[in-house]
């Protein structure tokens, strides 16, 4: 049902947490265990304990991902504007 709230309960990094949320709680789940993988990958990549630190490498690693899908996103739009464009031009001339 849209609207509808469900609540899942997940571990991270060996702290449970309840989360709320209009997706399914399987995608929660699936969301809370790749913080987990990587919470668990960083610390250990870089000998590190404080979790607070290793969330944020963590929190900056799925930003700079964010950033960078979404300007191949819009890369790729552009690169479709670009060709619609040339598409309607040549269109033009043929009808012209």
């Amino acid at each position: 049902m849209a609207g509808t709230q469900q609540r899942a309960e997940v571990e991270i990094f060996g702290r449970s947490y309840t989360l709320v949320s209009g997706r399914s709680v399987v995608y929660a789940q699936e969301i809370a265990s790749e913080v987990d993988q990587r919470m668990a990958r960083i610390a250990a990549d870089q000998n590190l304990t404080d979790t607070t630190k290793i969330a944020m490498m963590v929190a900056m690693e799925i930003a700079d991902e964010l950033m960078k899908a979404r300007q191949e996103g819009e890369a790729r739009l552009s690169a479709a504007d670009s060709a619609s464009e040339r598409l309607v031009t040549t269109l033009g001339e043929v009808d012209g």
